[in-house]
């Protein structure tokens, strides 16, 4: 395998340890698994996809929702990197559904940070809820605000 360096140098990599990970866009190497989607951390309990309404999000943008201590925290995944952060709220809790509004604030870069680094990462946000969730369905909704 040849990776380019800075100055347009060609240097020669040992093949990678990990056999999931692939530089291309195509299926991983023969034999290795497919890379999976983010994991639920121990002891979650996750929140089957058919009750949750995740329609108001981005194509792409996480939808798992889990719950921790006997279902009465809410947890969901949010997308924040570079210059933006990401942050979770329990907006409207009633018998039926919790309603859950993640707000992504995108700052602009200013004189004194001037560049934000190109990244992306899952974030794991938390939600006390004035009751376990229980049977509830839960409602996900995206908030882009500029900061």
């Amino acid at each position: 395998m040849l990776v380019a360096g800075c100055g347009g140098r060609a240097a020669s990599a040992a093949p990678a340890a990990n056999p999931t990970l692939s530089t291309s866009a195509s299926a991983p190497a023969a034999g290795g698994p497919a890379m999976a989607g983010p994991k639920l951390p121990a002891g979650a309990t996750a929140v089957s996809g058919a009750r949750v309404n995740a329609s108001a999000l981005p194509s792409g943008f996480p939808r798992e929702v889990w719950t921790t201590g006997n279902g009465a925290t809410l947890n969901v995944y949010g997308e924040q990197g570079g210059c933006d952060t990401v942050s979770a709220k329990a907006v409207s809790q009633t018998d039926s559904q919790v309603t859950v509004r993640l707000t992504q604030v995108q700052q602009k870069p200013t004189a004194h940070h001037s560049v934000c680094p190109l990244y992306r990462m899952l974030k794991p946000l938390a939600m006390p809820l004035s009751a376990p969730l229980g049977s509830r369905a839960v409602v996900l909704q995206l908030q882009v605000q500029e900061g």
